[in-house]
């Protein structure tokens, strides 16, 4: 027999949501650099337009598309996905590789209690699709509408009036090498109802544009945690919304280590009066990656509270912004709302913006934000040092302490931390002159006349490597000014012009020669050897 909660609402409300949101995506331009929030982040280049093509053929199959797409709360006949094994301090677990549902499980008294946790490929809670549905009327640009017109799989948590969940539900994502991908998470809680629920994003090497939706009820309280640790390679883009009614609590945290590209928003609405929100960010970004997230505190009823915490590490050639903005509702009066946003440089030709902005249309209110953006001090690197600790290692411990006040009560801390020293490990000096590394086949530099650009891989980095005539030049490949691939503009004179804003960099220092860039790229040493082109890897 059908859950009669399931079937508030039928199959058919997903196949609308997606043939609107495609149509929403058909009438919607693609962002660009003239609007605020994308002023930093540019999609030139990215050839979003064959992505999307190829992700309209996502359509025609079933959200899930497994082959076995059901739950364990659907009608007997429909197959179901395997049941997963919970592991100690776990309530429930999805868990996806790619498109497919591999492991469903959750704890027997919660599923007695009314909680619903299911892949999000059939018949919903009248809620989950409500909510759902709202977010087409707040989609702003063709990226959040392409997301709800191509939606390829997700989870959803339903938690009734009263229940309290135990332990944590996680969600967990390991996204395809190639290809678009388009995940969603739904959580709705009812008045009174708790839960913790953590989803992990990993794997991947092509798109991912994610979606969240969360809504609280009347005193409801969620601790919210994401993880992005996706392939270097990947493009990724999320939107996330979050609903608070009277008295609900919102505890989020967001950490993001992987991706070249990741843009993100942050959503969260203060319905009912005395809502709470403590929004969380941790992100770090290395040679090849632009990370841009976007926080906002609204607040639409009176005597809410909303605090916002996000701290970022930037090194090598990366760059990282993060927007952040409160706005205030002419009648949420006694609002008390703060934004605060933390940067470390970590070396030069590293880059961090930081743009914090109120909006406010009432008098009655305490509001205001700050930011910083720094280096590691050297006094605290000649004490480690001083204790037996190298530079390399004393640096490393001291990032992790920075981010450890925000990681270490999330449940995939032990990961995230693992991640973060991982990522600095990568970037370390390493004594001599360095290792010698082949990142290409000599051949690939003989197509394209006297001078020629390739994109490579080199240690987990992406680097532009020229040959102008019999001489090999090589550059991170992101221009420091903004995203954009330098690998694929034109070289002249030994330089090379990013073919975004026209910047020109030096081939064989990587120094500015042209504005609007104002900091150098990392250059590298180049050889031929063998039929292989070697990169001299000193970072």
């Amino acid at each position: 027999m059908a859950n009669p909660v399931l079937a508030r609402a039928g199959r058919g409300w997903l196949e609308e949501l997606r043939a609107r949101g495609s149509e929403l995506a058909r009438r919607l331009s693609w962002p660009t650099t003239q609007e605020e929030e994308w002023r930093r982040t540019s999609l030139a280049g990215l050839k979003l337009e064959a992505l999307e093509a190829g992700a309209a053929g996502l359509l025609a199959a079933p959200v899930g598309g497994n082959g076995k797409g059901g739950t364990p709360h659907e009608p007997e006949g429909r197959p179901q996905p395997p049941e997963g094994h919970l592991a100690e301090g776990q309530a429930g677990l999805v868990r996806f590789h790619g498109s497919a549902c591999t492991g469903l499980a959750l704890a027997e008294e919660w599923r007695r209690k009314g909680v619903l946790l299911a892949a999000l490929d059939g018949e919903v809670p009248g809620a989950v699709a409500a909510l759902m549905d709202s977010g087409l009327q707040r989609a702003d640009n063709r990226i959040a509408a392409w997301h709800l017109g191509s939606l390829s799989h997700g989870a959803l948590l339903y938690v009734p009036e009263g229940v309290e969940l135990a332990g944590t539900v996680t969600v967990d994502l390991e996204e395809q090498a190639a290809g678009a991908s388009f995940p969603h998470l739904a959580v709705v809680l009812g008045r009174g109802a708790r839960a913790v629920v953590a989803q992990r994003l990993a794997g991947g090497g092509g798109l991912v544009n994610a979606g969240l939706d969360a809504q609280l009820g009347d005193g409801a309280a969620l601790e919210l945690y994401q993880l992005q640790d996706l392939g270097l390679g990947s493009l990724f883009f999320s939107h996330a919304y979050a609903a608070l009614g009277r008295d609900a609590s919102l505890r989020s945290l967001e950490a993001h280590l992987g991706s070249r590209l990741a843009k993100t928003r942050m959503d969260c609405s203060l319905e009912g009066p005395g809502a709470e929100s403590y929004l969380n960010g941790a992100y770090l970004a290395g040679a090849g990656q632009h990370m841009d997230l976007r926080t906002v505190q609204r607040h639409r009823s009176p005597k809410a509270t909303s605090r916002a915490l996000y701290k970022g590490a930037v090194k090598d050639s990366g760059r990282t912004v993060y927007q952040g903005l409160i706005e205030v509702s002419p009648g949420a009066s006694g609002t008390d709302a703060y934004l605060s946003n933390k940067n470390l440089i970590l070396n030069d030709g590293a880059r961090a913006d930081s743009i914090p902005s109120l909006r406010i249309d009432n008098n009655d209110v305490r509001c205001s934000h700050g930011s910083t953006t720094g280096r590691i001090s050297p006094e605290e690197l000649f004490y480690l040092g001083s204790r037996g600790l190298s530079p390399d290692e004393a640096r490393a411990m001291l990032v992790l302490g920075y981010f450890e006040e925000l990681l270490a009560r999330a449940p995939f801390a032990e990961a995230a931390l693992a991640g973060v020293a991982g990522r600095l490990a990568a970037g370390c000096a390493v004594e001599g002159e360095g290792r010698w590394l082949p990142v290409a086949e000599a051949d690939a530099f003989r197509q394209g006349g006297d001078s020629i650009a390739v994109a490579v891989e080199c240690d987990g980095r992406t680097l532009a490597v020229f040959r102008l005539g019999e001489q090999y030049f090589a550059l991170d490949d992101t221009c420091s000014h903004e995203y954009s691939r330098l690998s694929e503009g034109e070289i002249l004179d030994g330089e090379v012009y990013c073919p975004k804003h026209g910047s020109r960099f030096d081939l064989r220092t990587g120094e500015v020669r042209g504005l609007p860039a104002t900091q150098p790229v990392n250059a590298y040493r180049v050889k031929e050897e063998e039929g292989k082109v070697w990169v001299l890897w000193d970072r």
